[in-house]
């Protein structure tokens, strides 16, 4: 799909900011203690059998295991070893792909503002990368859905099949990702189907033509009924659906958007302005949308407009539908964050628009896209951390913990050593004592700290029922290790 131009200053600006964003989250993923829900995945899932893994016939059966990055996991392993870095390698490269298919679909705006205001603020979110360092599931959806969008408004504009082949490839490969984006897949067969039915007109004589368009359709329907039916049913049987909210999309799915975003920041009336500025501009974009129809004042970035508001407010009602028809819970979180790309091009989208008709709305149009990438650059100025994750931030300290335990651990002359744990601390523990090959450390349980052990690693000390000497503090975690007195 031919882009618009865009200017070698504006290009290499973003290559710069790309490539430091790169060095951060791969830094992050060389040197991030490994985290509770990848030391799962790793102790629990990457050794089983790649149709087990497909399946979901994991020794452990959780949604925990998001099935692509579980695959990725294992074959990073089996070619690199299980360094931090080799098991977190898939995400970097989608943290790449995320990057260039952000740039290309904002090439769409024609402004060199709105691409270089809008790659920062797709870029610069902290909760955002937290997953493109880590080995979950998330990063690679996001970017595949991405991905996804970007060939279909290909398709759109060119109508070339191969584009929409590869759209419906990237939307199933996101699922395979993490299956919250089984809403993002229904959404592109609804507005494919959209899409035909207005190209095709009048539908008595185009019903053949429309029957062998849908080919892609149904082949990509059968293909992820096989695939993900076993491992859907094998989790609902389980149980372990229950993450979400019963609220309601507004309190569940944006409140909890807006917290991971703030990141433990603090910012007077900043919620209330989140709050508003999610709950206007997609309503000012369709009334914008409407009004160069009338006009007939369509462009690229009227397209791109349509299309993300199309996907984003279809992507609400389908989790609505679920809510109200089978009693899912609304998506919260991580399991929501693929919505907040999808929300800022639409704000991108709006403002790019208003930009491009009028003289008088172009310059307040892009100083309030200035502002926002500003501001969005500043806090993430106050957030960037090489220590820890929004999520995880009790695992900041394992690693280092456990090189501490290891000197003291060589000061005794036990063959074995035992270590009492907050239970929250397993998986982590337990996956360094196999891949750093710690044969002298016994495996930790969950049964809690209150026992008779030579060490203990707690989230604070009002979990032990008896004194124990501090030998270590960790200050991001608020943890302690602390020895048996004998």
């Amino acid at each position: 799909m031919p882009d618009s131009q865009v200017s070698p200053v504006v290009k290499w600006s973003c290559f710069i900011v790309a490539t430091i964003l790169l060095a951060y989250t791969g830094y992050r993923a060389y040197s991030l203690s490994f985290t509770h829900d990848e030391s799962l995945t790793y102790n629990y899932m990457v050794h089983n059998s790649i149709m087990d893994i497909i399946s979901n016939n994991t020794s452990y059966i959780s949604a925990n295991n998001h099935i692509l990055n579980t695959l990725f996991m294992k074959a990073f392993e089996g070619v690199l070893g299980n360094s931090e870095f080799s098991l977190r390698l898939q995400s970097l490269i989608a943290h790449c792909l995320y990057l260039l298919f952000t740039f290309k679909l904002l090439k769409g705006t024609g402004s060199k503002t709105a691409v270089l205001c809008g790659f920062l603020l797709l870029n610069v979110n902290p909760y955002l990368l937290d997953f493109f360092s880590l080995a979950r599931g998330y990063a690679m959806a996001i970017t595949f859905m991405i991905m996804s969008i970007w060939y279909f408004a290909a398709f759109i504009k060119a109508g070339k099949h191969g584009y929409l082949v590869a759209s419906f490839i990237a939307a199933c490969l996101s699922v395979l990702s993490n299956f919250a984006l089984l809403n993002y897949l229904a959404v592109l067969f609804i507005m494919y189907e959209a899409y035909l039915f207005y190209e095709y007109k009048p539908l008595k004589t185009a019903f053949k033509i429309i029957l062998r368009k849908n080919v892609v359709v149904f082949i990509t329907l059968a293909i992820m009924l096989a695939i993900c039916y076993e491992p859907i049913r094998i989790l609902r049987q389980a149980n372990q659906f229950y993450f979400g909210g019963e609220k309601g999309f507004w309190d569940d799915t944006v409140g909890t958007l807006i917290d991971t975003f703030l990141y433990h920041q603090s910012y007077n009336g900043i919620v209330s302005i989140v709050q508003v500025i999610v709950a206007i501009v997609p309503c000012l974009l369709i009334v914008t949308l409407f009004y160069n129809g009338a006009r007939k004042k369509w462009d690229v970035a009227s397209t791109h407009g349509l299309l993300f508001i199309s996907t984003l407010l279809l992507i609400i009602a389908v989790c609505t539908a679920q809510h109200i028809l089978l009693g899912t819970k609304f998506l919260e979180e991580r399991y929501a964050l693929f919505l907040v790309p999808l929300f800022i091009f639409v704000v991108i989208f709006f403002l790019s628009i208003i930009a491009g008709r009028e003289k008088a709305i172009k310059l307040p149009a892009l100083i309030l896209l200035v502002a926002l990438s500003g501001a969005s650059v500043y806090h993430f100025s106050r957030t960037a951390n090489l220590s820890f994750t929004y999520n995880w931030e009790y695992d900041a300290a394992t690693k280092r913990m456990l090189n501490d335990l290891a000197s003291e651990a060589a000061k005794s002359q036990e063959k074995k050593t035992t270590l009492g744990i907050t239970w929250l601390y397993e998986p982590s523990i337990n996956f360094y004592r196999v891949t750093k090959n710690l044969d002298w450390l016994t495996p930790v349980d969950r049964s809690g700290p209150d026992g008779d052990y030579d060490f203990y690693y707690v989230e604070n000390l009002t979990s032990l029922n008896a004194q124990r000497n501090i030998i270590k503090e960790y200050p991001v975690t608020h943890s302690y290790l602390l020895k048996k007195i004998k």
